[in-house]
């Protein structure tokens, strides 16, 4: 798993726990939420008041503002996601010790065309040749059938909540195959909507007792944050967490 966090403070890109880390005390090099931004106008992104970074609309083009080891720089969102897809290249090259081109990318299954040509533009930029799209539920029950052993017409239901979004489907099984019923699902709601529950109700809480509006410390806001994310994904396997 390679949460989808980049961090800008070094000529080359840190990712994943790595970004996420480093955000707890240089918040304004990391971008996240960029699966929430691809292929969206300006006026249709639900901006995240959570976000260390800006985004800014120039000639109908959205640009996300960030902080980098070279300077503050203006980046398209489809730049961004080319780091993750360049990232995976290396490691899956190195890993394979040869030169991979073709690549099947996971999608949320509510994306549109403008939103799925846009990832496919970053792959290519990350070096990627060939693209193959397939809806993210639907990887996740072709995986869950190829485990386990059913009976043909049945009707399954796969519930796919991600880190950003959240993905239905209806599918029903049939001899070495997968017939689509029906989907839905929300761009807008994922693991990071929890983090942001936990955020909201731990900074109530210090508030009651201590007087502290955490929130509105620049230096101790992202730490917070990180530490509430932490504690989220230890509550997704333990009763507690500290």
């Amino acid at each position: 798993m390679l949460p989808t966090y980049v961090t800008f403070d070094e000529r080359n890109e840190k990712f994943g726990e790595i970004a996420i880390n480093r955000m707890r005390e240089n918040s304004i090099f990391t971008v996240f939420d960029i699966k929430r931004i691809l292929g969206n106008i300006f006026e249709d992104i639900q901006i995240d008041k959570m976000w260390p970074f800006k985004l800014n609309k120039l000639q109908n083009q959205v640009f996300v503002e960030v902080e980098t080891f070279e300077g503050r720089k203006l980046l398209k969102p489809e730049e961004i996601a080319s780091t993750f897809f360049k990232h995976i290249k290396i490691k899956v090259d190195e890993f394979q010790n040869k030169n991979l081109t073709e690549a099947v990318i996971t999608i949320p299954a509510s994306y549109n065309e403008t939103q799925k040509q846009s990832i496919i533009k970053a792959a290519k930029l990350g070096g990627w040749k060939i693209i193959y799209l397939l809806p993210e539920p639907i990887a996740a029950a072709f995986a869950y059938c190829d485990e386990a052993a059913l009976e043909i017409n049945l009707n399954l239901l796969v519930f796919d909540l991600g880190g950003g979004t959240l993905d239905i489907f209806i599918v029903k099984t049939a001899k070495c195959m997968l017939n689509f019923l029906s989907s839905n699902g929300s761009l807008f709601l994922g693991g990071r909507d929890f983090d942001t529950i936990l955020i909201k109700y731990f900074e109530k809480i210090l508030y009651q007792k201590y007087g502290t509006e955490i929130m509105k410390n620049e230096s101790k806001k992202y730490k917070f944050m990180a530490d509430c994310q932490e504690a989220k994904n230890t509550l997704s396997y333990e009763m507690e967490a500290s």
